[in-house]
């Protein structure tokens, strides 16, 4: 369902089904970068393009999203609901 964009030119990885979503990179010290979402803004998207409840988007998003690892460049959601 969810899939990565293979051709990051900005060197973040990022999911191009909730673009819309994307807030911007988030420095660590040491590291590379990565790509943060907001996880409302997810979670309306899912609702919205895949006909969900909150209840189903939310679901998506714990078991087709949140777990996905792309070891050290998998991308963050911020907690903003």
């Amino acid at each position: 369902m969810f899939e990565v964009d293979e051709d990051y030119s900005d060197g973040l990885l990022k999911y191009p089904e909730i673009e819309k979503a994307f807030i911007g990179p988030v420095e660590r010290h040491g590291r590379a970068p990565i790509a943060c979402y907001s996880k409302r803004d997810t979670l309306d998207i899912i609702q919205k393009n895949f006909r969900q409840t909150a209840v189903q988007a939310m679901e998506t998003y714990e078991f087709s999203i949140l777990q996905l690892d792309h070891g050290e460049a998998t991308p963050v959601f911020l907690d903003d609901i």
